[in-house]
């Protein structure tokens, strides 16, 4: 495999993962609420001048419930076509 081709496909994945942020954004009102709550989250921990540990755990914990929301809307997607 040549390495333009596997940059290449690496972009295009990219694309693809952004195009599937973009759906969940404009399609789900939950991911938008979880996304304006988590933003607000790590202005106040900035504010109250957290830790990098507390920020680091932070982060974490609202990465995970945006990804769940994302598995959520695959699911949900998946039972509209049936």
């Amino acid at each position: 495999m040549n390495d333009n081709d596997a940059f290449g496909k690496l972009v295009k994945s990219f694309g693809y993962a952004l195009e599937g942020l973009s759906y969940a954004f404009l399609s789900q009102r939950n991911f938008r609420i979880q996304l304006g709550i988590g933003f607000f989250c790590l202005v106040f921990a900035f504010i109250l001048g957290f830790s990098r540990n507390e920020n680091i755990i932070l982060l974490i914990c609202i990465c995970l419930v945006l990804a769940g929301e994302l598995i959520n809307t695959v699911f949900e997607s998946f039972m509209d076509l049936k």
